[in-house]
């Protein structure tokens, strides 16, 4: 007499729990073996789709067929598609129960595959469940793309939103809680200061908990921006429509995220910054002119100690908490005198009144693009009606031209508001300059480190005392240069190289002043383009220097 284990499947859990297919399938079996006198000996039922073969309850016939080799001759079930709905997969997993010495077949399909001829209806049987599987998903995914460009949300509700109806009863999502963190990352992110790792474990403690890959999708998805992304598919393009939802994010904070990361694929991978050693990468050995690195080491009674210290046999080495704090003691001697700092102001407001021509002009030109471009669509409007393109042509058309009218837009947006956030944050900047010290105590390390590079281009020596530089801020410099303490730890030399006297510290200030707030508003112009790169690495000058601080509304401690 034949053993066979029978095999159930339906492809829902509701159909598991509330259907009658098992219970059906079961007694069509037991009927067919009691009429053929094959003795049943096992019995695994799933509730899994047959699109694949991981489906638990198989994977356990399996491994008992495996385990009791030789005494199963048969695998039966119902129907062909009860058994697959993936023919390539079909065959192989026939070929595996083959070299067992088990055979399957269906009690409703019965096949003798021994017989060359009906492996072709066998074809037939595996063939007819996938192509309907596939037009299953074909519909589905064809469903859910007109859904999408209707402006509705078809898979899961992203952090900071949850799934809602609209008053027609199309798929959409409203902004709950967690929205203000989603509305926080983006902010801090914007920035640039902050790391994606580091705004993450800084908003976790809030709420924001999740990995870093969803947390990198949450700065990606255009969602928040109140748009849908529809991905190509077929002879479709990508497309972005849109959404039904209400934006967390605007336009504006959303590019700014994205050209931040931008610009971070194109940068090499900085090494984790420690609190403790701000100077780490700033110091020279004042013995063999290498780059001091930076470690704690313990004494017998377990007291740890930070030291800057050199390498490869040089045994150079400071405290750290005096490295530091005498950097502190040097920033705070810097005094920047009142009428040299009202002077810049002055000259700032200058500049960007200047700037504000140039403004006027470039929106003036955006808007003429802008008729230009919807003018072209408007042809691309009447080839359509008149046949002269089909439908996928003119959605390229109109899609790409849309496309660059939402980037003219956003560019005469960001030039309107521009020099006013200029000079909102003008005084705000020149008090961060004033009170360099408090600044550089209260910010993070890596603020620290860009005020470092800003102010001190070249590397800095310690000697144990005091601090001595090749080369410094130019403009600082001069706006400083009255300080006795000052002159005593910079280098003579900086003064040479400035051309200027340390007994006259407006000789030459007005010009120099003059040409760095020009650089800053050219600097700050390009950072708030989507046209131009952002430059985040200071490169010495002051400009550098005050867009560290101008991209906020907060202080560089927030």
């Amino acid at each position: 007499m034949q053993r066979a284990i029978i095999y159930t499947r339906v492809s829902t859990d509701e159909q598991a729990k509330h259907g009658y297919s098992l219970r059906h399938q079961s007694k069509v079996l037991e009927v067919w073996c009691a009429a053929n006198k094959i003795d049943i000996i096992g019995h695994f039922e799933d509730d899994h789709s047959a699109k694949d073969f991981n489906r638990p309850e198989f994977n356990k016939m399996m491994d008992f067929i495996k385990e009791n080799k030789g005494d199963v001759d048969l695998v039966l079930f119902t129907k062909w598609d009860r058994f697959s709905r993936n023919q390539e997969e079909a065959y192989a997993i026939i070929r595996k129960l083959k070299a067992f010495g088990v055979s399957v077949n269906a009690a409703e399909q019965p096949l003798d595959l021994t017989i060359s001829d009906n492996k072709v209806l066998l074809a037939i049987y595996l063939a007819i469940p996938e192509v309907e599987n596939d037009k299953i998903s074909e519909r589905t995914i064809d469903g859910q793309r007109r859904a999408q460009k209707e402006g509705c949300h078809v898979t899961k509700a992203p952090f900071g939103y949850d799934k809602c109806r609209t008053p027609l009863g199309k798929s959409s999502l409203k902004p709950n809680d967690n929205a203000k963190l989603v509305l926080k990352a983006y902010k801090l992110f914007s920035k640039g200061i902050y790391t994606a790792e580091e705004v993450r474990r800084r908003l976790r403690p809030e709420g924001m908990k999740m990995n870093k890959q969803n947390f990198s999708y949450l700065l990606r998805n255009s969602v928040y921006n109140g748009k849908i992304t529809i991905k190509p598919h077929g002879k479709e393009e990508e497309q972005t429509v849109d959404g039904l939802n209400e934006a967390i994010i605007n336009d504006h904070l959303f590019n700014k995220v994205q050209e931040v990361l931008q610009n971070r694929r194109t940068q090499p991978l900085i090494k984790k910054r420690q609190e403790r050693y701000p100077l780490r990468g700033y110091l020279l050995c004042p013995k063999c002119d290498r780059i001091l690195t930076a470690s704690a080491s313990r004494s017998r009674s377990g007291a740890r100690y930070d030291y800057y210290h050199c390498q490869d046999g040089c045994k150079t080495r400071f405290r750290a908490d005096l490295c530091n704090g005498e950097l502190y003691q040097l920033l705070q001697s810097f005094e920047f005198k009142p009428e040299i700092v009202e002077l810049f102001k002055q000259i700032l407001f200058q500049v960007y009144n200047e700037k504000d021509l140039d403004h006027i002009s470039r929106i003036k030109t955006l808007n003429e693009e802008i008729k230009s471009i919807e003018k072209n669509i408007e042809k691309a409007e009447d080839k359509l009606i008149t046949d002269a393109i089909d439908d996928n042509a003119y959605k390229k058309i109109s899609n790409r031209y849309s496309k660059l009218i939402q980037t003219k837009k956003i560019e005469i947006l960001e030039l309107k508001s521009l020099t006013k956030e200029v000079k909102r944050h003008i005084d705000q900047g020149l008090t961060i300059l004033s009170n360099l010290h408090t600044t550089y105590f209260e910010s993070t390390v890596e603020i620290k480190q860009k005020i470092l590079g800003s102010i001190f281009p070249g590397k800095l020596i310690f000697n144990g005392k005091n601090y001595r530089t090749a080369k410094m801020n130019e403009v600082i410099f001069l706006m400083t240069s009255n300080n006795k303490h000052l002159e005593r730890g910079i280098k003579k030399q900086t003064a040479k190289n400035s051309d200027l006297s340390n007994l006259a510290p407006l000789l030459g200030l007005t010009s120099t002043l003059s040409r760095s707030a020009r650089s800053l508003s050219i600097n700050f112009s390009s950072k708030n383009s989507n046209t131009v790169k952002q430059k985040r690495q200071p490169c010495g000058c002051l400009s550098c220097f005050m867009l560290l601080f101008l991209d906020s509304n907060q202080g560089p401690s927030d």
